[in-house]
């Protein structure tokens, strides 16, 4: 009857409050500019109209930008203060975004270099 009783090392937390308050804050800064590009383009919006018969840009072109920059400017905003408050909802929504991202820009780049040659070969056709 000798069994040996193993005892469970507590496991180490590593301290990781700094990094989560320096990325909070980047992304309150790109919350930030993303609200100044959004505000620009209200701007844009509002004083689009023709003036003296010349016609001017159209409004309506401007409002899928206005949708993304706001949604945008909220995204950062709220991810940025969680991150800063270490809430673990925040790190799950920040990964699965990255995640997205990661796999769109690899799609987009393999997209282009197959495009490339394409339009490598297009302009080498009207050239001659």
């Amino acid at each position: 009857m000798s069994e040996e009783i193993e005892a469970e090392t507590p496991a180490i937390r590593v301290n990781r409050s700094k990094w989560l308050v320096a990325f909070g804050v980047l992304q309150l800064c790109m919350g930030g500019l993303a609200g100044l590009v959004f505000v620009f383009l209200l701007y844009m919006v509002t004083a689009s109209s023709p003036l003296g018969g010349q016609s001017g840009m159209d409004a309506k072109s401007l409002y899928p930008a206005l949708v993304m920059y706001s949604l945008g400017t909220l995204w950062f905003i709220t991810m940025g203060i969680g991150s800063i408050q270490a809430r673990r909802w925040a790190r799950v929504l920040i990964l699965i975004t990255s995640w997205f991202w990661l796999v769109g820009g690899i799609m987009g780049v393999a997209n282009m270099a197959l495009m490339m040659g394409s339009i490598g070969s297009m302009v080498g056709q009207q050239e001659d």
